[in-house]
Parts: structure tokens; sequence; C-alpha cells
């Protein structure tokens, strides 16, 4: 009864001898029906954009499945300077944009999420997307009135292009990366720089191609940030010899540290097929 209001994927498999069923809904713990609001083919409003604008602090924004591409469906700073990020919630009422079945609602083509400017964008979730050559990220400055703080990005996959890291926490606070995958390419799979309070829990990355460029490269990048947490995380494939044989290695579960200190835990991560060492402790 205590927690902010929000929105929740939940998925039920019911099995038997002869096979099994699985049935998901999406649960809104403290929300009325008209805080919710749909975008996609049918919903009530044809993109992103148009479905952030009309909605309400504390509210969810359910994307339905299909493909969704372009400026119109990027989350961000555009590049004319157009802002286009969801309405802050509160530490009572988190605003909540979800697929509405996670890994069915995709974003490519200049679609993805990267917060940054209209500083800041707090208590805010991101649920169940696909995300081809882009990002699920925060970028905040070093003022700290123009830093994003409690994000949360949930149960997402991105299939990484050659230049973004996936899942990115840049000059933001209290941001928690949980459930989320990542392939493809990108230096860094999951990566924060000075951040604190920054949290990965269970999520997953297999490297499957670094930069061509003779930059540090690794899968989990505890970046000059502060108050980290890696729990129960898994890497794997970094045996691929674009990772070893190219630029510098800064590990599987790494901590460069290029300006002020780094502090984080690790805590039951696992590396799979890997070439060198589990982690570089950066001094």
């Amino acid at each position: 009864n205590n927690m902010a209001s929000e929105s929740f994927h939940v998925g039920l498999k019911a099995s038997a001898q002869t096979g099994s069923v699985n049935v998901s809904f999406i649960v809104h713990a403290g929300l009325s029906a008209d805080q919710v609001l749909t975008v996609g083919d049918g919903g009530d409003y044809p993109n992103l954009k148009q479905g952030m604008k009309s909605l309400v602090s504390g509210g969810t924004l359910i994307v339905l499945n299909g493909t969704y591409t372009g400026d119109s469906n990027f989350v961000g700073l555009t590049g004319p300077g157009s802002i286009q990020h969801p309405p802050s919630g509160s530490d009572t009422a988190f605003t909540t944009i979800m697929a509405k079945e996670p890994g069915q609602a995709i974003l490519k083509d200049g679609a993805y999420v990267r917060v940054h400017g209209g500083w800041p964008v707090s208590y805010v979730a991101f649920k169940g997307f696909y995300v081809i050559d882009g990002q699920m990220a925060a970028f905040g400055y070093p003022d700290s009135e123009k830093r994003h703080h409690h994000l949360k990005f949930i149960r997402n996959g991105v299939e990484g292009g050659d230049s973004k890291s996936p899942f990115n926490a840049f000059r933001c606070d209290d941001i928690l990366f949980e459930n989320n995958y990542a392939l493809g390419g990108g230096r860094y799979k999951f990566t924060s720089y000075e951040s604190n309070n920054i949290v990965w829990r269970r999520n997953v990355a297999r490297y499957d191609r670094g930069p061509v460029h003779n930059e540090p490269k690794g899968t989990y990048s505890v970046y000059s940030t502060t108050n980290a947490f890696l729990g129960n995380n898994l890497a794997i494939d970094s045996d691929n010899p674009d990772f070893v044989v190219q630029g510098e290695l800064a590990g599987e579960f790494a901590t460069p540290t290029t300006s002020d200190n780094t502090t984080g835990r690790f805590q039951r991560n696992i590396q799979l097929n890997s070439a060198f060492l589990f982690g570089n402790m950066d001094d």
C-alpha cells in the first residue's frame, strides 16, 4: 500500500502433462481509467510524440504491438531541438511508458529512448520495448538541476548499432536497469558515467561486435560512477575476436575512472564464453 502507483507487466504460465498456456496482462496499480492512454494502430494516438503530449503526470502510455519508426516515435531531444518527453511523475506516482506485450513494440529507424534536455525528467518507467540500432538511455549534465533521476528501464531489449551503447545512464541519478537484454554493437552494452545510485539487476548482455576504432570496450561498465550495484547479471560471448583483438579491453565488469571516484558492488554475476579477465578494476 505504501508503494508509488505504477503499471506492471504480469505473466502467468499454467502447465499440465498435456501442455502449457501462457497469459499476460497489465496491472495498473493505483491508476484510474482516464490516466491510461494507448498509442498505435487502433489506439488513442498514432505515435509516441502525440501520446506523451496528452499523458498526465503519473499516468500510463501503452504502446500497442507493432513497429514504430522515425522522429515521431523518438523519446528525447530531436536534432532540430524539439523535446519529446513524457511528463515527470512523483515519488507517489510513476509515469509509465510501456509496450502492451514485452518485446512486441519495436522501435527502429530513428525511434528509441534517449531522455535528454527539458531537465529534469524524474519518476518515469520505460518497460517492454525492443529497440533496433538505438538505445534506452538518460543523458543529463553536471549541474544538479539538469540531472534526470528516479528512472526505471525494465524488460527492454536493445540490438545495438555501431555508435551507441544500448543501455546508458549519463550524468543522472537513481536509475534502475532490470531484466533487460542487449546484443549487437556498441562499445559497452550497459554503462554509466558520472552518475550516482545506479542499479543493474538481472540483465543479460551478449557482445556480438564492438566499434572499429581503438576505444575501450566492455560489457558492464561502471564508469566514474558512485554507489553502483550490479547483481545477477550475465555477460555472454566475449570470445568474439572483434572484442578481444581490437582496441582497449575494459573487461566484462569494468570500473574505468577518468574523473572523480568509482564505487560499486558486484554480486552473483556470471560470464560465459569469455576470453579474458572477469573484471578490470581501474585505479
